[in-house]
């Protein structure tokens, strides 16, 4: 109160000092997100006659991003005045002016819009196999507290932290997870006062079938690989040590299943080779190997004729597992039965990574040149070789002589697939005595002069 006293009289006169108080509210939200930031007038006997948001002495009216409440003044209330501004798609650290014009003063007060950065990434898994998984935030004004959960409730091990940087504001955290069976998703939480945001990490489990490509050395092999469960669709590499390989296709993916097939072709090996399979799945990789495995089948024909005992044989090696089924063919793809028009088959023990089997001929059946397919099924594929059979005829001749008078005879050798080797044996009929022996050839025919 200001008082003037005059002779005659005292005037006065009350004037009021308005004590008010503002208080603004932060928010701190993740990088992208939307804010909502407040500022509350208490105390104040007078309305505003103006209220406003500020960034950067430019006031923020509604319209893009924003959304602004001024407020309304209620003597009665508490807080009188409550304005609210609401920003989305943040993108950096702002500091907002709210101000309120009371009796023709400015007053004024602040509220902050804080953009964090959490850093994390989705990871796909094969069942039961372990991963570590992170969170890293970046511009944190304070250290925060980290806190790890998941639908059942929180994680209080398993996991640790880096050590807080205030140059950036970053912090990471990492939990380990021994063995995932199910798809989980796990939630990191950062704590800073009354501020908390979080982030989501979705750890799929996914399977990985591969299945080893057979074939004879220098032939085609396929191996593929399946991957099921996957929560998108993956790219896939494929590598031969540490070098990338290209001849593999890819059958349609299967979203409602999450499985995708991916085949590799690969021609001319000649040994067992292992491959590496790689699903990238939103960025998370998981991969397995595949062997392409080679046989060596080893066949040996024979050269025979019309009333000899002969035999075949095939000898599969290089096998990594024992043939499950051993057949034999004709030249007319009919199966050779053991022990049918008096052929035999013989199959030997398997021996490290090899088996032999022998097949006796009927050569009373055998007329001329053919050849017989030996069939091996091993790791559920068949392999298979052409056996030759070289079918001979012999004609021999021979004569009746007085004694001590010179005989010649000869054997004629017919439809031989080489230039035979040409032995003669002398049995004497009645006595033993010693022989001179001329063997000569002459236009195919074999004679001997004794």
């Amino acid at each position: 109160t200001c008082k003037f006293t005059f002779t005659n009289g005292v005037v006065e006169k009350v004037t009021t000092v308005d004590v008010v108080t503002i208080t603004g509210t932060s928010n701190v939200v993740k990088n992208g997100g939307t804010a909502t930031i407040t500022c509350a007038l208490t105390g104040s006997q007078y309305a505003p006659s103006l209220n406003a948001w500020y960034l950067n002495d430019v006031e923020k009216p509604t319209g893009g991003d924003y959304i602004v409440d001024k407020g309304s003044y209620d003597n009665s209330a508490d807080p009188q005045v409550q304005m609210e501004l609401q920003k989305s798609s943040v993108a950096s650290v702002e500091t907002y002016r709210c101000s309120f014009t009371i009796n023709g003063a400015r007053i004024d007060g602040s509220a902050r819009i804080i953009s964090l950065s959490i850093t994390v990434s989705n990871y796909a898994v094969t069942v039961n196999s372990g991963v570590a998984i992170s969170c890293a935030i970046v511009a944190a004004e304070t250290d925060p507290t980290v806190t790890w959960k998941t639908s059942s409730g929180a994680i209080n091990s398993g996991f640790s932290d880096t050590n807080f940087n205030p140059d950036d504001g970053s912090k990471t955290s990492t939990l380990t997870l021994g063995s995932v069976s199910t798809d989980t998703t796990y939630t990191c939480v950062f704590t800073m006062g009354a501020e908390i945001v979080s982030e989501t990490i979705d750890v799929d489990t996914v399977t990985l079938t591969p299945t080893p490509g057979t074939t004879l050395s220098g032939d085609t092999v396929i191996v593929s690989c399946q991957i099921s469960g996957a929560g998108a669709q993956p790219t896939v590499t494929w590598k031969d040590g540490g070098s990338a390989v290209e001849t593999f296709s890819n059958d349609p993916w299967a979203p409602q299943t999450g499985t995708l097939l991916s085949k590799l072709t690969v021609s001319g090996l000649s040994s067992n080779k292992d491959y590496t399979c790689n699903f990238d799945v939103d960025g998370s990789e998981v991969s397995t190997t595949v062997k392409a495995n080679i046989l060596i089948i080893t066949e040996v024909g024979t050269t025979t004729y019309t009333g000899a005992t002969s035999s075949i044989s095939c000898t599969v090696s290089n096998a990594q597992a024992e043939p499950s089924l051993i057949s034999w063919k004709n030249s007319d793809g009919n199966n050779v039965v053991d022990g049918g028009d008096s052929y035999t088959i013989t199959n030997g023990n398997f021996n490290t990574d090899s088996k032999e089997s022998v097949l006796t001929l009927n050569t009373n059946l055998i007329v001329a040149d053919t050849t017989f397919l030996c069939v091996f099924i091993v790791h559920s594929t068949a392999v298979q070789k052409v056996v030759s059979v070289d079918h001979v005829s012999i004609t021999p001749s021979s004569f009746t002589k007085l004694s001590a008078a010179s005989a010649t005879v000869s054997c004629v050798l017919a439809g031989a697939g080489s230039t035979p080797t040409v032995k003669w044996l002398i049995r004497p009929v009645t006595r033993r005595q010693a022989l001179t022996l001329d063997i000569r050839s002459l236009q195919g025919h074999w004679t001997v002069v004794v």
